[in-house]
């Protein structure tokens, strides 16, 4: 299973009716979406997917429904952290039940922990599940348990832990994985795709697929044939479509959730929501000025 690990992993947004309750046909019809574009592996409950704001009934029914809609034959990536390393180890233990692949996984964050208290932690969730996967989401969400590259080398003994969500990169960074982890699968964001599969990266957990998934595809194929010349002529476009959108509206105050739902929205091949309170929502004004600057400015349409 651990060389399934790879491609763009497909977010899947939590979608809520008006009322805030879980919109579960949003969620089926964004599933059905991605495997009729022929996603192979998706991931659900991460940021977008709003991991810390669905209550522990709603995150069991959203899993259900994930497995139920995404089958066998799609990597089943689901999101799980808490403060309480127990609370985690519940989670993990039911993951495996109910028929998940893997799991994202950051350890408890409330506290801050040594590199040897992180460790353990990490250890101790892919014990508590030995059938499952256990991807390491190394995040700035979560500063106090970020694994600095060379914390991985102590961990590399253990069988199911398959590799890494890294939400911020350097190059400095991404050397010292390559260097104390080559073993493991490190993924980066849609943001550093080139440059990390240029130097042994696998793919990236990517909002691009739910934004134009032929492109996000596509994309990854040329990486990985070695088409760097076009490959990069790609990430322009990418880096283009974050200038113009994605920084414009973060700078006006709101979370890269709102940011994240609002552009989904906009470019119209998932359904999306507002996100919960407390987040703010993109105004409507502003969600018409990107719809408006997605049609005059046609991203993704070239170099496929």
């Amino acid at each position: 299973m651990k060389e399934r690990l790879q491609g763009v992993i497909a977010n899947i947004p939590m979608c809520f009716n008006a009322d805030w309750s879980m919109d579960e046909a949003a969620l089926r019809n964004n599933i059905r979406a991605y495997r009729g574009e022929g996603l192979e592996a998706m991931y659900l409950l991460g940021t977008s997917g709003e991991l810390f704001n669905v209550s522990p009934d709603e995150y069991r029914r959203a899993v259900r429904i994930f497995v139920e809609e995404a089958g066998p034959e799609t990597l089943k990536v689901v999101g799980a952290t808490s403060v309480r390393l127990g609370g985690i180890l519940e989670t993990v233990q039911w993951l495996a039940e109910a028929g998940a692949d893997a799991v994202l996984a950051i350890p408890p964050h409330f506290i801050p922990l040594s590199p040897e208290e992180r460790a353990r932690a990490l250890r101790a969730i892919a014990n508590a599940c030995p059938s499952l996967g256990i991807v390491h989401y190394n995040t700035s969400y979560a500063p106090e348990v970020k694994f600095e590259p060379h914390e991985y080398a102590s961990l590399l003994d253990v069988p199911n832990l398959w590799g890494t969500k890294q939400g911020q990169l350097s190059q400095e960074f991404w050397d010292g994985l390559q260097e104390h982890s080559a073993s493991l699968r490190h993924l980066s964001l849609d943001d550093w795709m080139v440059r990390s599969m240029k130097q042994g990266g696998y793919g990236a957990f990517s909002l691009l697929t739910s934004l134009a998934p032929r492109y996000a595809q596509t994309w990854y194929q040329t990486c990985k044939s070695g088409e760097w010349e076009r490959a990069e002529a790609m990430q322009v476009e990418f880096d283009r479509c974050m200038d113009q959108l994605y920084w414009p509206l973060s700078r006006r105050g709101y979370t890269d959730v709102a940011v994240d739902k609002a552009l989904i929205e906009a470019f119209g091949f998932l359904q999306s929501s507002a996100p919960r309170p407390p987040l703010k929502p993109v105004s409507e004004p502003e969600k018409e000025w990107a719809r408006d600057v997605i049609q005059s400015e046609g991203y993704f349409h070239n170099l496929i």
